[in-house]
């Protein structure tokens, strides 16, 4: 299993092409020091003939024969839903997890239907609008520690949904009550390289030969805050680990509360 910017779960196949941006020709690594602008560099060069294209087109194809590591932040009530039943993006299995999680706080049936019914109407409008972009994504992170970076996501429960579904339509101190549910977490994934997305596996590849730029050949090192979207749920049986995180995120509870 890999860790896209981790060399020491490379296999050997890996490690070989990685091997063959160190040994770029010379004037390239000086095209690449004089470079501003990294990530336009090798998106040009992957996109012309090039000693980089072939590197980038290997990489693809090797990578499809390993498994990645990835994370995914999310925010409920019992993470035990994990264990159970995987990490889901069907609308009508998260909608049970809230309103389940919503009857385990006690909160009153009448407020229950009230704020289902808000957030139905939230995600009828999305796909009214042609908007569904999220209803059949999960998204993922390659880096455990870009969490740091999109803490709103284990902030808020539910996310943007829930933000536009009831802020200012229901209670102010339910409000916050519904957005606070549970505890965040990290949940700790595999899943194949072949199973994501041509145009998700073509990023993945720039963002591993970019990364082994920025450590053998710049020699400085660059952010990690890429994300991903897999349009295939994750079953439980690929949940790697679930990490809990500290629930204090003070500057996001001023703004949204």
């Amino acid at each position: 299993m890999i860790k896209i910017f981790d060399e020491s779960t490379y296999p050997n196949d890996i490690l070989q092409i990685r091997d063959q941006v160190y040994a770029l020709p010379i004037n390239i690594k000086n095209e690449i020091m004089e470079t501003e602008h990294i990530r336009d560099y090798i998106y040009r060069e992957i996109n012309k003939v090039s000693i980089i294209q072939n590197i980038y087109k290997t990489l693809i194809v090797k990578l499809d024969y390993y498994c990645l590591m990835l994370y995914h932040n999310t925010r409920v009530l019992d993470c035990s839903t994990f264990r159970d039943n995987g990490i889901i993006f069907s609308n009508n299995k998260r909608l049970n997890i809230l309103k389940g999680s919503m009857e385990k706080l006690n909160i009153d049936s009448d407020s229950i239907n009230k704020i289902m019914d808000l957030i139905v109407q939230e995600i009828n409008r999305h796909g009214s609008n042609g908007d569904n972009s999220r209803v059949n994504e999960i998204c993922f992170y390659f880096d455990i520690n870009a969490f740091k970076e999109f803490d709103k996501y284990l902030a808020l429960f539910g996310g943007e949904l829930l933000i536009y579904a009831l802020d200012g339509k229901i209670d102010k101190e339910l409000y916050k009550r519904i957005m606070k549910i549970g505890l965040p977490y990290i949940i700790v994934f595999s899943l194949p390289f072949k199973s994501l997305g041509k145009y998700i596996k073509e990023d993945i590849a720039r963002y591993m030969i970019e990364d082994w730029i920025h450590l053998n050949i710049l020699k400085d090192e660059t952010n990690h805050l890429y994300s991903g979207k897999s349009e295939i749920e994750i079953p439980s049986k690929d949940i790697i680990e679930i990490c809990e995180i500290k629930d204090s995120f003070k500057e996001i509870d001023d703004y949204y509360f």
